[in-house]
Parts: structure tokens; sequence; C-alpha cells
């Protein structure tokens, strides 16, 4: 009985149980286009593994949480616990730009998941990154979640964004959008370069284990801190596939 009852809630969760096949929501949907925003599609994300933990008890409309279920718990907050401590150390160790510098252009490689600063053709630092949750292939149209791809520039920031800090990216261009009303369709926009939400800091390097944003691209709050004091508006920004 308790067997069947992890299969039902681990299938409403749209996870399969030992021995079954994947089953999709009843909506078709992925778990990362289930939520609107950014903000809430990273928060659905995080907590996605510890959700399937518990037993739902139909009969009592409560929640068991079985022997398996806390060992499993108990081991993903130890994880947690470890992989933040080694996150916080790493970044730590990294080294940080000289005062006073500028970068001059931005080159972003969506397969690599880097973005890399440049100035006079030099690399100054790379920074691994997140992305738009359909990762592959450019932006056509509002909603696709996918990051662009193109040249663009660095056109305004927000520094009360609820992503920490954020750089607009000049997307879409002019040919951007004559393609997306060439198929009828709005071509989307708001891309940004920024951080992480307040309540997700914590998580920091971790929160490149998936691409997770609606198409903009995601660093840690001390790396948009850093972008956000060398690169000026006006930086030209190039999005590679």
């Amino acid at each position: 009985m308790r067997f069947t009852r992890r299969n039902r809630a681990l299938r409403k969760t749209g996870w399969a149980a030992p021995g079954d096949r994947p089953r999709p929501r009843g909506d078709g949907s992925s778990i990362h286009r289930e939520t609107r925003g950014d903000a809430a599609r990273a928060s659905r994300c995080f907590t996605l593994l510890t959700s399937t933990c518990g037993v739902a008890d139909h009969s009592t409309g409560s929640e068991q949480v079985n022997g398996t279920g806390l060992r499993v718990r108990g081991l993903l907050v130890l994880m947690t616990v470890l992989g933040t401590a080694c996150a916080l150390l790493m970044q730590g160790c990294e080294k940080s730009l000289p005062p006073g510098t500028r970068a001059e252009r931005i080159v972003i490689e969506k397969a690599a998941r880097r973005l890399t600063i440049y100035r006079e053709g030099v690399a100054l630092k790379s920074y691994r990154v997140a992305l738009g949750s359909e990762p592959v292939g450019p932006k056509r149209t509002e909603g696709d979640h996918r990051t662009p791809e193109g040249r663009y520039t660095i056109d305004w920031r927000n520094r009360d964004s609820q992503f920490h800090r954020a750089l607009h990216v000049s997307y879409p261009s002019q040919e951007d959008s004559a393609r997306a009303r060439a198929r009828g369709e709005a071509p989307g926009g708001n891309i940004m370069i920024h951080g992480l939400p307040e309540d997700k800091e914590w998580l920091g390097s971790f929160h490149r284990r998936i691409d997770w944003t609606d198409g903009c691209i995601a660093v840690t709050n001390p790396e948009i801190e850093e972008l956000w004091a060398v690169v000026p508006d006006g930086t030209p920004v190039e999005i590679r596939p």
C-alpha cells in the first residue's frame, strides 16, 4: 500500500516511480514551463527534489514521510549544506578584477555556458552561466524560453532588479523584429544578464546545474556585481550558439 501511495505521489510531480515509464503532466508541459517569470521558475526548480520525499495519504488528506523519505531528505539537506560551503569557498578563491577595469566587449557562448569579457582583444575573465530553459536555438518569439543569438549591446541597467542586478541586452534587433512580424508573432524582449533572487542567493554557483531562466543569462550575485562595475552601457554583446 505504501509503495502504491508513493507511486501516486511521484506521478503527481511528473516523475516516474521505479519500473514505470516517464509520464508527462496533465498539460504536457515540462517542469521548467509550469510557472511564469524567472523568479517562480527558479523557485520551482530549486525545490523540486525535496518535494518528492513525502508520501500523500489520500485517505486522511495529510502527508506522511516514510523512513526512506526521511533519509533522502536528510541526505539532500547534508548535500545542500556541503555544496553551499564548497561554492562559497570557491567563490572566495576566484580572482577579482583589478579596480578600474573596463570591458570593451562581451562574448556569450551558449553551448559552453560561458560569458567572457574582453578588452583590446584580450580575455579578462570568464564566467559560467545558466540560460533559458530551452537553450538550443535562437530566440524567435515571446514565451519560447530561448536565449537570443546575434550581436547586441548593453543599453541600460536595473539596480533594483528582483535578480539583484541586471544588465539589459538590446534584443530584439530590427532584424529580429522583422523576422517575428513576418511570422505574425511577437519577438519578446527584456533579455538581461542578471544575478539570483535574493532568497536564492545562497545557492551560488549551484544555480548553474540547470538552465532555468525565461531566456536571460544568469550568473551569481557576486559575479553580476563585478560585471556591473566593469561593463559600461554601450558595450557590444555577441551571443553565439
